[in-house]
């Protein structure tokens, strides 16, 4: 099936209008990520018919203000009543882009006393539009949801393309919230132009210090079902877009070292200062061939002979050598080598907001990063890369060797949030795994489990509490 929404209009002397409809069948949990309008699967006769229905059920209830019929939409293109939204839903922005009405505005206009001063007649919806919700939460943990510090967040720009944000660099996501942080939302005049709209705006989209779903947003607005008008209720499952075993990160982490080896190199450079300076739309990126900004002229961690010059990083326990060069005939062109992987030759743009646009010929790719201590992040197509730089090796983690798990004794919270159940007691014996303390956040609910068989030493938190992501819990003996 189908989810089909109806949006409506009415005001206190009676009138009452529809506004169209807005396809919101792609859901995770029945919580909705991608809204469009028009629906793909609706035909003018069905819409007339669905859109009667909806001024119909508002009508009979004597409805005043802005608000949703919500249909289910089966095979056969029947329609069943599923309930009706009193207020305006989070996907109003899709509907008053292909309509032209703005619904906040009608909406206080209503709620003034004024009578509605449009007629069913004057509603001609024109074009394609599409939102998709930015929500904080990690996709490769079965999307819990993630609380920290925004340390960047990068919005789209351009024609045809609307954020409505609730997020800035520099603000903390907390426990209290809903973790939907920003929609994104493109106009096109057809549905094929509005996807592509919708794929170069997550291209452009980046958020730095806490995990997002914009990798599935983008796997879902480039998938070919999804461009084929196939998004009925069970889309996600349907076609594995849920699995945690991500193949499309691992076939662009060659890309992600390529754009921190060219952002590391180049720490010196212009990049890093103008990398805390605002974005402006008439920023214009500048070419790594700057005499002025040359990466060969500034240390680095190793040199392999002339001006070659390389960085080792680990992602996920995998160490990766990543040597660049440059070409003395080709101005601006470097050759790259990962590993014992043959060189390649790119050229490298830098713009503002950790901006590092890869080249190859007429071939680009668009990254976003930034610096966190010994770690180089790496955003490239909603993916998140961690790449730890060499450090310093860690005398005391060396010295447990495999018994580190062993002696693990302070259990911390995944995140902040209250602590809604605490199932032991000081001094009880606990078996590997079991749960102990349950915390509660972003309307989900944490397990904290015993990582081997022993005793609880110390339980830090009563039921009730709210505790600060990183605060230890439970201490174990």
């Amino acid at each position: 099936p189908r989810h089909v929404e109806i949006q409506v209009l009415g005001d206190n002397f009676g009138n009452l209008i529809h506004l169209g409809e807005r396809e919101c069948s792609i859901q995770r949990r029945h919580q909705k990520i991608i809204e469009e309008s028009p629906s793909i699967a609706l035909t003018p006769a069905l819409r007339s018919q669905m859109g009667a229905a909806a001024v119909r059920i508002a009508q009979a209830a004597g409805y005043v203000n802005a608000g949703t019929l919500e249909f289910m939409l089966d095979r056969d293109r029947q329609f069943y009543f599923l309930e009706m939204n009193t207020r305006l839903q989070v996907e109003h922005p899709v509907t008053e882009l292909v309509t032209g009405i703005d619904l906040v505005r009608h909406q206080i206009l209503i709620a003034a006393g004024q009578p509605l001063d449009i007629v069913q007649e004057q509603i001609s919806p024109r074009g394609h539009a599409i939102e998709v919700r930015l929500y904080a939460e990690d996709p490769e943990n079965n999307f819990v949801p993630s609380t920290g510090t925004v340390t960047r967040f990068v919005a789209p720009t351009g024609p045809g393309i609307r954020v409505d944000s609730g997020i800035a660099s520099g603000d903390e996501i907390t426990q209290f919230y809903d973790p939907m942080i920003a929609k994104l939302i493109v106009y096109g005049e057809d549905r094929p132009a509005a996807i592509e709209r919708l794929q170069r705006a997550l291209e452009e989209t980046a958020v730095f210090g806490v995990k997002t779903n914009a990798s599935l947003l983008y796997a879902i607005a480039t998938h070919p079902a999804f461009e084929d008008g196939y998004t009925y209720t069970n889309f996600l499952d349907e076609y594995g877009l849920l699995n945690k075993s991500d193949s499309s990160k691992e076939n662009l982490l060659h890309e992600a070292l390529l754009a921190a080896v060219f952002y590391d190199i180049a720490a010196n450079g212009h990049v890093h200062t103008n990398s805390n300076v605002p974005a402006t739309n008439n920023a214009t990126p500048q070419p790594i061939n700057s005499a002025s900004t040359n990466p060969w002229k500034t240390l680095g961690p190793w040199r392999i002979g002339g001006e070659s010059r390389g960085i080792t990083y680990f992602y996920q326990d995998q160490k990766y050598n990543v040597a660049m060069w440059p070409l003395p005939d080709m101005a601006g062109t470097w050759s790259i080598q990962i590993d014992d992987q043959p060189a390649e030759e790119m050229t490298c743009i830098f713009g503002n907001d950790g901006l590092v646009l890869l080249r190859r010929g007429t071939k680009q790719v668009r990254t976003h990063v930034q610096h966190s201590g010994g770690m180089t992040h790496v955003v490239l197509h909603g993916h998140s890369y961690r790449l730890e730089r060499r450090q310093p090796p860690n005398v005391d983690v060396a010295a447990q060797g495999a018994g580190a798990a062993r002696s693990q004794k302070a259990l911390t919270a995944p995140m902040a949030g209250t602590i809604v159940k605490v199932q032991v007691r000081d001094g009880q014996k606990v078996q590997q795994r079991q749960v102990l303390v349950i915390l509660s956040a972003m309307k989900m609910e944490h397990s904290i489990t015993a990582p081997y068989e022993g005793k609880v030493k110390r339980v830090y938190y009563h039921e009730g509490d709210v505790v600060k992501g990183g605060a230890v819990v439970v201490e174990m003996e």
